[in-house]
């Protein structure tokens, strides 16, 4: 069994019809993510480490990644690599560039401590000129030929790595380095309330870590969708000067979107100062408070204008375009951002590797224990 047919994306980025497809599969990782309850989560991880599916091996062992793609005509490649972190450890302490919305914390704290394992990595960026070359380096040395495509148009190459000296190279490369996440902000905070709620006994974390510096490393904007209110246009006027955009070309950000039409969203002079993403999650939370509404995320324009299409009392913001230079001013100046503010691609599929709780991680169809990194 390839690893293409029973990893997946992360969740949170698949539609329904995507995570049915999936599911179809016995042993895609979907049923230990999100199956109908994590109790049949947690009798399929048992189910298949009975069976011999998932297989841990004593080893201590880093996971290399290699991702490789094509983005409007360019060719890019970046490589990583995935092991388990202490987060009560001084010297792993997370930076954070983004908030969190409490439910989902306790959701992702439930269903980890109910499956007994982690089923993807927290996604970690470092400032580093040579991680790359150091990770590429030992793939070409061990020859790894582990490769699938997942999603289309990405190919993942995985390489297991157990040598001592090699592990040491990659932690040398990576200690002293401030750890950033990247994308998985809700799990980490999951895990620390783990580890202060069972008095550090449980405090690993699986992490995938890379080069912000890498150019293969991108940040995208994500979009907010949400039912419109009836005085929805009159309050987005007390921030935004708007005008009809009749364009054919790329839709100009920020911008509201509601059935077929475009409006192009100017920040009124007395909020020139102020970041979009911090206007608009007020304007959102301003009018949202109190009401039973969920708000719905989104990187792809595609999903964005079909479900405005399908759905006139639906609306959305097309956020504006990340440039990395804005990214690492925000991380400079210590401001936290909204929620849900950036999306970093590519993404780490899941089910490469598992963290079990009981400090045992399971590698799928091949084995390894993630070390330390």
């Amino acid at each position: 069994m390839g690893y293409g047919e029973v990893t997946a994306p992360p969740y949170d980025t698949l539609t329904d019809d995507e995570k049915d497809i999936l599911l179809k599969n016995p042993y895609n990782i979907m049923h230990l993510t999100r199956s109908s309850s994590t109790g049949e989560c947690r009798k399929n991880l048992e189910k298949w480490i009975d069976e011999g599916i998932l297989k841990s091996v004593e080893k201590d062992s880093l996971i290399i990644l290699r991702q490789r793609y094509t983005y409007e005509g360019s060719f890019y490649e970046r490589v990583g690599v995935i092991g388990t972190v202490n987060v009560d450890d001084p010297s792993n302490k997370m930076l954070e560039h983004e908030g969190t919305i409490p439910e989902f914390v306790e959701e992702r704290k439930s269903h980890i401590m109910n499956l007994g394992a982690q089923t993807e990595p927290v996604f970690i960026i470092i400032s580093s000129s040579s991680l790359h070359s150091v990770l590429q380096n030992i793939m070409i040395k061990k020859g790894c030929s582990n490769s699938y495509e997942e999603p289309k148009g990405l190919w993942n190459d995985i390489c297991i790595l157990s040598e001592k000296d090699e592990i040491q190279k990659i932690k040398d490369e990576i200690e002293g380095k401030i750890p950033i996440i990247a994308d998985g902000h809700h799990r980490y905070n999951a895990m620390k309330k783990i580890s202060a709620e069972t008095g550090g006994r449980i405090s690993r974390m699986l992490v995938y870590v890379t080069s912000l510096e890498s150019e293969a490393t991108r940040i995208g904007e994500v979009h907010r969708i949400f039912p419109i209110w009836d005085s929805f246009e009159r309050d987005l006027r007390k921030y935004y000067e708007m005008r009809k955009f009749s364009g054919d070309g790329k839709i100009p950000a920020p911008a509201f979107v509601c059935k077929s039409n475009v409006v192009e969203l100017r920040k009124k002079e007395e909020f020139k100062d102020r970041d979009d993403l911090y206007i608009i999650e007020s304007f959102l939370k301003e009018n949202l408070k109190g009401k039973k509404i969920q708000i719905e995320y989104t990187s792809s324009m595609e999903k964005v204008m079909e479900r405005v299409e399908s759905d006139p009392g639906m609306g959305a913001i097309i956020m504006p375009v990340w440039k990395k230079e804005k990214f690492r001013g925000l991380l400079e100046s210590g401001k936290l951002l909204p929620p849900k503010s950036t999306y970093f691609y590519p993404k780490i599929p899941s089910g490469i590797a598992f963290y079990r709780m009981e400090d045992i991680a399971c590698h799928c169809s091949s084995g390894g224990r993630a070390a330390d990194s």
